[in-house]
This record gives structure tokens, sequence and C-alpha cells, in this order.
């Protein structure tokens, strides 16, 4: 029968205590060596500064199709699914943007140019511009 004691509890909580003190300092040790949590601001502060706050229309490799649905960064494009970036750039055809949250379209014709991700991204769509009926 394992007997617990009142001091060997308090020596366990103790314990565990120092270590997750010891692990939480190694963690802030390990980020403020990196450049702490402002490196890792102002890089994505400088991705966000290099990305182009309107569509790129001369960038190579677009394609063309006919959008059927879109909701919560899903799109069917030709009958093939795809992923919105979380930063893609969409514009309608006058280089209006479109805010990714407010597409929901259901049963819908609407023409589209796109442009997919390289490498492990080529279902991302990263920007698109879609024609909407006048």
């Amino acid at each position: 029968m394992l007997l617990i004691t009142r001091k060997s509890m308090e020596s366990r909580i103790a314990k565990s205590v120092s270590l997750g003190l010891l692990v939480g300092g190694l963690i802030l040790a390990a980020m403020w060596s990196a450049g702490g949590p402002s490196a890792l601001a102002q890089e994505s502060l400088q991705a966000q500064q290099l990305r182009p706050l309107k569509i790129s229309r001369t960038l190579p490799g677009s394609r063309t199709g006919m959008l059927s649905e879109a909701k919560g960064g899903r799109v069917l494009i030709d009958h093939a699914n795809y992923v919105l970036a979380l930063d893609a750039l969409i514009e309608d055809q006058a280089g209006n943007q479109l805010l990714l949250q407010n597409l929901s379209w259901n049963d819908v014709e609407l023409p589209v140019r796109y442009w997919l991700g390289t490498g492990g991204s080529q279902n991302l769509i990263t920007q698109m511009i879609v024609t909407l009926a006048e």
C-alpha cells in the first residue's frame, strides 16, 4: 500500500514547480537568443510589407476558369477544389479588394483569373480576380 504524506506531496509539488520554472526559463532564454518576440513580430511585419497590396496582373502563370462556389476559404473552379491562402489577394475586375471572409457564393458562374502557389502550395490560390456581373 502506498502512503502519501503531506510532506511527500509538498515535496512533489515543489519539484514540479521547479521543473516548470526551469522549462519556462529555457523557453524564454531561447526566445531571447533568437531576438525575442519583437524579432518574430518584425519578421511578420516585413513579410506583410513585402506583400503587394494589389494583384500583379502581369505575374506569369495565371489560370482562368469558372467559379461555381466559394465558402470558408475554399473555392470550386471548373469542378476542382482549391483553398485560398490566408493572405490571398482577391479583387473584382475593377481592382476593388474583396474580403475573404465575405466570400460566400453557391451555384454561381463567375469568370475568374487566379494564380496558384508554388512548391507544396500548388492547391493554394494566392491571387484571384473575380469578374462580377455589372
